[in-house]
């Protein structure tokens, strides 16, 4: 459309200057050059112009592009908001629940140990009673016993057979009066060792409950104080991003295996090398067996020798090796060969762990920074908290509701 409207004044400046020319001589020519380079210098502004508008529609275009995400990423944090406060909500829910459920399991146990300490009180009276009862009826029977054998001393020969059967009956009914008793006995304090054990278990049980009690107090109140901080924006909060320190999380934990593991190759060699130090390689021979050295100093026994030692050896005139020996050092090189293997893997692991680290990093410093540029985010105003039961963070402009 701008093209057209620049063209047409031209094309009737060009028919004005060929009228011109016809009319006038040689002087219009001068003129008509003039003004082809005035119509090639607006062509060119006219180019300009186009170009200039064709980038203003793509920024355009761009910048609706982004205003639809951020607006996505608005609606998306707002169910996040939303489905956080209803999971705390559900948890308030579930901690009161929790909470009269434990209160009401400990007055029944308050219950239950009074009412045990009495049968227990109860029961330690009886018991009390029927010791006396035993005794007084142990006294009566030695007492029994004892003028018995007085009456049978002094009365063989003058007391018939009818009466000595009639004592002897009386004798067996007290005595197994005196054997019901205790056994009654036997069972009351049976049945007071169970009723006690009972009762210190349930103390015990109670004991749990109540520290389990004040531990999810404690959490309850130490979880609703770090929210009332996030929602509020308090410089208390603990953290500023929970994916932050989830990302933390995942990176120490990947350390501390790593770590496992090195700790468990550094043993194991440790291990190895404390056998390569106890038990001595034998050299070419049997003749020489423990100072068996080379001309500088150097023992031919190849146990944790560095490669340039062992190059020195190969290379050295004065020593003659046997297949024993270059047994052993291509042992100690395959060693040397497989710990360097495992130390690679490691620093590759190691590798690995840092540059997901990096990613994550410059992932959220990415977020960051686009949500620090929005323009929304410079504008927008936040409602602080007053109380902890509040459950929503909202814009002034724009409420939002709890389902």
């Amino acid at each position: 459309m701008l093209l057209a409207a620049f063209e047409e004044p031209v094309a009737i400046q060009v028919d004005q200057c060929r009228d011109i020319m016809l009319h006038s001589g040689g002087d219009t020519e001068i003129q008509m050059e003039s003004l082809k380079k005035k119509c090639a210098s607006k062509s060119e502004v006219i180019l300009s112009l186009s170009q200039q508008l064709t980038s203003s529609q793509e920024q355009m275009n761009h910048f609706k592009k982004a205003a639809e995400c951020f607006e996505k990423r608005v609606q998306q944090v707002e169910q996040c908001c939303k489905a956080v406060m209803q999971e705390y909500a559900n948890f308030e829910i579930e901690s009161i629940k929790q909470k009269e459920t434990l209160t009401k399991e400990n007055e029944l146990l308050r219950e239950d140990v009074q009412r045990l300490v009495a049968e227990n009180s109860s029961y330690k009276a009886e018991v009390k009673d029927v010791r006396a009862e035993c005794k007084a009826l142990r006294q009566k029977l030695a007492r029994f016993e004892v003028e018995k054998h007085r009456k049978n001393e002094a009365a063989n020969e003058q007391i018939p057979n009818s009466t000595t059967a009639e004592s002897f009956h009386e004798d067996g009914v007290t005595s197994r009066r005196g054997s019901m008793l205790l056994e009654t006995f036997e069972k009351i304090n049976a049945q007071n060792s169970h009723l006690q054990r009972d009762v210190q278990s349930l103390l015990c049980e109670k004991e749990e409950l109540v520290c389990d009690r004040d531990a999810l107090k404690c959490k309850v109140q130490r979880l609703s104080q770090e929210l009332s901080y996030l929602l509020n924006g308090d410089p208390n909060r603990i953290v500023d991003d929970i994916d932050g320190v989830l990302a933390e999380n995942r990176y120490l934990k990947a350390r501390l295996e790593n770590a496992q593991e090195e700790t468990g190759l550094t043993r194991a060699a440790l291990k190895k090398y404390r056998r390569m130090v106890k038990g001595k390689i034998v050299g070419r021979s049997n003749s020489v067996e423990e100072e068996s050295y080379l001309a500088n100093g150097e023992c031919t026994t190849f146990g944790a020798y560095t490669a340039e030692q062992i190059s020195r050896v190969l290379g050295s005139k004065s020593l003659e090796l046997n297949d024993g020996d270059y047994r052993s050092l291509s042992a100690a090189l395959l060693e040397s060969c497989s710990d360097k293997l495992v130390a690679l893997t490691h620093q590759r692991n190691a590798n690995k762990i840092l540059g997901r680290r990096i990613t994550e990093l410059e992932a959220q410093l990415l977020q960051r920074n686009s949500e620090d540029k929005s323009p929304d985010r410079l504008h927008s105003r936040r409602v602080p908290f007053i109380s902890i039961n509040v459950g929503v963070q909202c814009d002034v402009n724009q409420p939002t509701s709890i389902n």
